[in-house]
């Protein structure tokens, strides 16, 4: 519903885009959007997302390869898979900025605080967003950049239009954690964008503490990978084979940049889950199971039944859930064995071999 309710609120607007160079950002929801650039001047679509930026690329006649920042392009339209801070600086001259809004409204801010730099005077700003996930009150956040109105509202979503007449540096937080996991001082460079901004997620930290008697030896994934805190501490206490995969840019570059801060090497990656992996011998993972203001087990459910494909002759795979979420039903659907090696009223941390 999220997806199809926003894009379909843009397409009843399209002629917003015609003749004008176009920024597109934010938490684009899937590739629709497209369809509204090519009667665009110039049009460039920044995205967090994989997994859209993939769809995207496809729709183009094109196939996004698997680094940090990736670019499609045809004709006028560039499509970018990348963090918001490499690629700003080679935007000029942008007459409309859509943003749609993230459920961390910290990131929205980031983004405007950036993209701002690129507009021209009087340029429009439309902010995007699902009713229930702010989308109602975002004109709070435009009205500090000039004038501002709702121009549409439509299937529970809200798109305002402002107009940028003045610059406005937006107040926005980035918390570094400093941690001892496994025995081993670590610091964490953090963001709104990730999972668990601020702090060490208790999940993540038992999960780890499940996994200290685990020799280390042979390869390991970090799966969804968030800011890199269970693949750098596993990479600390020895493992010499670690890929940490994640479907956010904006993650897989905080890992990149924990790994360098803390002395250890990683093979980095985005990946929508386990699509198109290899095999390894330990999956570590805390799947998320919010997509937006949402909650939803299906792709961890998607997952967790092809994990076995993915682990070598004695693998296993660690995972570690909210203990509501019931995942040892699905667990002991894929795999012939299952412990629980820790849990609580909040978390539970599994083991799984086939």
């Amino acid at each position: 519903m999220k997806s199809y309710s926003l894009s379909e609120v843009l397409l009843r607007n399209s002629e917003i885009f015609t003749d004008k160079r176009v920024v597109i950002t934010g938490d684009v929801p899937d590739a629709q959007c497209l369809q509204l650039l090519k009667n665009s001047a110039k049009a460039t679509v920044i995205l967090d997302n994989y997994v859209v930026a993939a769809e995207m690329a496809a729709l183009m006649g094109q196939r996004l390869g698997r680094t940090l920042s990736e670019k499609a392009a045809y004709k006028h339209i560039e499509v970018c898979f990348s963090p918001i801070e490499r690629i700003f600086e080679e935007l000029s001259e942008t007459e409309v900025l859509v943003l749609f809004l993230n459920k961390s409204k910290q990131q929205t801010l980031k983004l405007l605080n950036l993209l701002q730099q690129t507009l021209v005077p009087k340029a429009e700003i439309f902010i995007l967003g699902q009713n229930q996930g702010g989308g109602k009150s975002a004109d709070s956040i435009l009205k500090r950049f000039g004038q501002v109105a709702k121009f549409d509202s439509a299937r529970k979503c809200t798109l305002y239009r402002g107009i940028y007449e003045k610059t406005n540096k937006l107040e926005t937080r980035n918390n570094p954690v400093d941690a001892e996991l496994l025995g081993h001082k670590l610091h964490f460079l953090q963001d709104e964008a990730v999972f668990s901004n601020g702090r060490i997620d208790e999940g993540t930290a038992m999960l780890l503490e499940s996994m200290a008697e685990v020799p280390a030896q042979g390869s390991l994934l970090d799966l969804g990978c968030g800011c890199g805190v269970i693949g750098i501490t596993l990479a600390k206490a020895g493992f010499l084979d670690v890929t940490s995969v994640d479907v956010s840019a904006q993650a897989l570059a905080l890992t990149e940049r924990n790994a360098r801060e803390n002395g250890v090497e990683l093979k980095i990656m985005p990946s929508d889950m386990l699509t198109g992996l290899g095999s390894f011998d330990v999956i570590a993972v805390n799947p998320p199971f919010h997509q937006g203001i949402n909650t939803t087990t299906g792709a961890t459910r998607n997952m967790i039944l092809h994990a076995p494909e993915h682990l070598n002759k004695g693998g296993a795979m660690y995972l570690v859930g909210n203990s509501f979420l019931g995942y040892e039903r699905i667990l002991r659907e894929a795999f012939e064995k299952v412990e629980i090696l820790k849990g609580n009223s909040r978390f539970t941390v599994f083991k799984a071999q086939k």
